[in-house]
């Protein structure tokens, strides 16, 4: 579990790097930076409380990316 979040970060973060102002693809969908930077964000919370307590719900894009690396049970609200 702890592997994917720590990818699924990597990946947004190159992404950022790479990609200053043009939406990207992060796995198979389309997000703007702040759609990357959320994910970041979230990804981070994740690893360093084991969950989203006290947080948003993920929505739009930035669920979708979730769901599609298989990461919609571990986290609540």
């Amino acid at each position: 579990m702890t592997k994917k979040i720590y990818t699924l970060r990597q990946k947004a973060q190159n992404l950022i790097m790479n990609s200053e102002y043009r939406s990207v693809k992060l796995h198979g969908v389309s997000c703007s930076r702040s759609d990357l930077e959320m994910v970041v964000f979230y990804s981070d919370t994740l690893l360093k409380n084991g969950n989203l307590n006290g947080l948003m719900e993920p929505r739009g894009n930035i669920k979708d990316v979730f769901e599609k690396v298989g990461l919609v049970a571990p986290y609540s609200f």
